[in-house]
């Protein structure tokens, strides 16, 4: 029982730690073609993703067509990957949001589907990897993310306009 209530402890301040991590970026990019996929937003998944993360609150955008405040600033935006794994019977996809560093910033949990058709089986894969992203309560806070970004800036300057030792 001890472990169970200190596990629940830890879900929950993991969560709120990710949930302020993600309130620092306004947009996210999605790719048209992710990665193992021959075509252009093959079985939907471009258009589904952007779709669910307008729904949650997020500035989204595909990675051609890209707004530009976004352009000048790449580090206010998440790209979007996909993990996905197919095989005969079952359909397995993790959201991944990667920072303007290829860092990663979320991993969603896994979603699948047992559907035979591939645009119902990813439909369904993505919006139960989309459930872990639900339940974080994101709303953008530039205050925190400017401060994050001139805390940086002033960082980088005192380096530069420190005396030397000669």
């Amino acid at each position: 029982m001890k472990n169970l209530f200190s596990c629940l402890f830890l879900l929950f301040t993991f969560s709120f730690g990710l949930q302020a991590q993600l309130n620092e970026y306004k947009y996210v990019i999605v790719p048209k073609n992710f990665k193992g996929f021959k075509y252009e937003n093959q079985y939907n998944t471009s258009t589904l993703l952007k779709y669910l993360f307008t729904n949650k609150g997020f500035e989204t955008s595909y990675e051609d067509d890209l707004p530009s405040e976004l352009n000048s600033n790449r580090c206010l935006g998440l790209r979007v990957q996909l993990d996905h794994k197919t095989s005969m019977f079952v359909t397995k996809v993790s959201i991944i949001l990667l920072d303007c560093n290829s860092n990663k910033v979320y991993t969603s949990l896994e979603g699948s589907s047992k559907e035979k058709d591939y645009s119902s089986s990813y439909r369904e894969a993505i919006e139960m990897a989309f459930q872990s992203i639900n339940s974080l309560n994101y709303k953008y806070d530039p205050v925190k993310a400017k401060n994050v970004a001139t805390a940086a800036v002033i960082t980088d300057t005192e380096v530069k306009g420190a005396p030397s030792a000669n």
